[in-house]
This record gives C-alpha cells, structure tokens and sequence, in this order.
C-alpha cells in the first residue's frame, strides 16, 4: 500500500448475543466486521429503533494512523412484522479512542425518506458521504465506529421498522465501505 493512496475497506455491521467490547467506558454488541461469520453464530438479526440510534465499533485499534479521505457508501436495511412507516435516517463515523472521546468525522446528515413498509417484508437504502474538504485522522489509539439513527411512524411500540443485521453469507443487510489513506 503506498502512502499517497487511499484503500477502500468493506465493514458488516453485525451483533452477536455472546461478544461484548468495552472501549472508552461503553460497551458494544453491535461490531464491524471486515469478514462476514458464520451464520451457525449466535446472532440478533434485527434492533429496535432508539433515542440514540445503534452505534456499531470495530473491535480492534487500527495500528496505524489514517485518513478518512474520499467517498463512503454503503447500505442499510429496516425491516418490520408490521406495516410501518420510516421517515428518515442519518448514517455518522465517529472515532472512539480509550479516554472515553467520541468524535465524529463524516455524516450523511437526515436523509427524507418517507417510506411505507408492508408487514413482514424489507426496505434497503443506499447511502454515501463524501470525506474530501478536510480528511479526518483517525489514530493508532482510535477504533472506528458506525452510528445509524432512523426514526419511524405509525406502528404500535415494539413491532417497528428494525434496523436489520443478520449474520447472512448473501444480501447483507448492513455494509459500508470506508476510504482510509495512510497518513
């Protein structure tokens, strides 16, 4: 990898019931993964929509120091048992380093949607974020990290549009490709 490049490098957002990762005094169910596990994994494949939408971490330190430079996309999936409504979503970067600072570094910022959702069925949204007016240094003390927030209408509590993340080795509900650039 040569210093003046950017790499591209595709996350799954996932939550397993038995891995935790506690980092900067939280703790995180919801990773990144750079490869998909397998689907024999214990998994939730769905989280209910929260104040604070569901942030995602990766569980590792980057061992080097980075630039978030270029453009990331990616895509996010909201399933429901019921029909529902989602009306929009905001897609954030952030980096976390172990003194409990959250710091974020690119945003979609709301995106309008208003979009119906029959029971029992799925809405994927495609989403991207240029990252080139001012790169973003991530640290080697860093961990990178994923936050959707979305907010939804006409359902009965509970049985909402679900951002969906299930262990699947096909049609991932969630992935995102970040630009880093050695810095």
């Amino acid at each position: 990898m040569s210093d003046d490049m950017r790499d591209y490098y595709r996350f799954y957002g996932i939550y397993t019931d038995d891995w935790q990762t506690i980092w900067g005094g939280q703790t995180y169910n919801h990773h990144l993964v750079k490869n998909m596990i397998s689907d024999y994994c214990n998994s939730t494949a769905s989280t209910t929509c929260t104040t604070n939408g569901v942030s995602f971490i990766f569980p590792h330190n980057l061992k080097q120091n980075y630039f978030l430079e270029g453009v990331v996309e990616g895509e996010i999936t909201f399933g429901n048992s019921v029909a529902s409504k989602v009306s929009d979503f905001i897609v954030s970067i952030f980096k976390h380093n172990s003194n409990c600072s959250i710091t974020i570094l690119a945003t979609t910022g709301t995106k309008w949607v208003q979009d119906s959702i029959p029971a029992k069925d799925a809405m994927s949204y495609h989403f991207w974020m240029d990252v080139f007016d001012s790169p973003k240094e991530i640290t080697e003390y860093d961990r990178l990290g994923v936050k959707i927030e979305w907010n939804i209408s006409g359902t009965i509590s509970g049985t909402s549009a679900k951002l969906q993340h299930a262990v699947v080795t096909s049609d991932y509900d969630f992935w995102i490709d970040i630009p880093l650039m050695l810095s």
